[in-house]
């Protein structure tokens, strides 16, 4: 029902629907998603980073700055970590508070593994107002140690120990738990680890987004840059996972949400078509020789929505095997008509 919902919403004849939202939006970009280092610690099965050659490094202090200043020249919200794990860059505490100097960035946060954090930093981070996406993904400990190749209990000890951390602040941030799950929902349930962070969602303490695999099936090709087909195939023998909506997703003619919702840079300055595109194969822009709006604004990207808006995915390369597409409908779940940033989904 939901994917017959999408495509009569999606369809050609609801484009004005969302046509002043990405006019809005296409003045500037009100998501910036920043990687200030490529590097992982995590191995996990799901994701193209272990099998792919890195030529590692953290991003450059005077580039961060000069971004970052560009950026809050006008404003909006900024990720840290797309492909890398924020907390294995040494000056990251220290990025977040040049961060939080510039009143016009709305709304800060991170996606991480958890498992270099410690005390000091979970503090520090609290009271800059960091708000925390955690994968965690698993709560049985040897699932999570084959799946992901990190420690189980430091990480665990880690999240109880932030959103105790969280809960003592006197302006407590979000801290909002990924489950991208083999296990099934009542596996979860039985879990004691579970049972107590479903305790801290009782209390508000802790937000959960629990994604069993063969119900959603949340791994994505990452726009073909990854064998999802190959990790569904030796986990669920590729018969026990609900493809429906990753199916149309590979299917949906709309033009993409990611053309309007964030710009995605890289280590070394580079801004890259959307985030799935981890190995830089359409590179639109350089911060390290153009400005933030230079690129937003630019022939590349402007180039990129027009094929979009065209319905032109099937030929666009990245776009035509990327089964993470969202249509342009979704904009309406991240921003207000007037462009302003949801700090909590809505519905589309």
């Amino acid at each position: 029902m939901n994917n017959i919902r999408r495509k009569g919403i999606e369809s050609r004849y609801c484009d004005f629907l969302i046509r002043p939202l990405v006019k809005k939006l296409e003045e500037w970009p009100m998501g910036l998603t920043m990687d200030t280092t490529n590097r992982c610690n995590a191995k996990c099965k799901w994701c193209p980073h272990p099998q792919m050659k890195h030529d590692f490094k953290e991003m450059d202090w005077d580039l961060f700055k000069t971004i970052i200043d560009d950026y809050a020249s006008v404003g909006g919200t900024i990720r840290l970590g797309n492909f890398g794990e924020p907390l294995m860059d040494k000056l990251f505490v220290q990025r977040v508070k040049y961060v939080r100097e510039k009143k016009t960035i709305q709304y800060i946060d991170m996606n991480t593994n958890l498992f270099f954090l410690d005390l000091s930093k979970a503090r520090e981070l609290v009271d800059l107002q960091m708000n925390f996406h955690v994968s965690l993904d698993e709560v049985d400990e040897k699932l999570y140690e084959e799946i992901k190749g990190i420690e189980f209990k430091r990480v665990i000890e880690n999240l109880f120990m932030l959103a105790k951390v969280n809960s003592e602040s006197r302006n407590p941030v979000r801290i909002s738990v990924k489950f991208k799950t083999i296990q099934s929902l009542d596996e979860l349930k039985s879990n004691p680890i579970f049972k107590k962070m479903m305790i801290l969602c009782d209390e508000g303490k802790l937000f959960m987004d629990i994604l069993p695999i063969s119900k959603s099936d949340c791994i994505n090709n990452m726009g073909g840059n990854f064998n999802s087909s190959g990790f569904l195939t030796k986990y669920f023998n590729n018969g026990k996972v609900n493809r429906t909506y990753k199916d149309y997703n590979l299917t949906n003619p709309a033009p993409c949400s990611a053309f309007w919702r964030n710009l995605v840079i890289m280590p070394d300055g580079q801004v890259v078509q959307c985030c799935v595109d981890v190995r830089k194969k359409i590179i639109v822009g350089d911060l390290n020789k153009q400005t933030v709006k230079d690129i937003w604004l630019g022939e590349s990207f402007k180039e990129l929505r027009k094929r979009a808006v065209n319905r032109e995915r099937s030929r666009m390369e990245l776009c035509a095997e990327c089964d993470l597409h969202q249509g342009w409908q979704y904009l309406g779940k991240y921003f207000s008509l007037k462009g302003e940033f949801y700090k909590e989904p809505h519905k589309a």
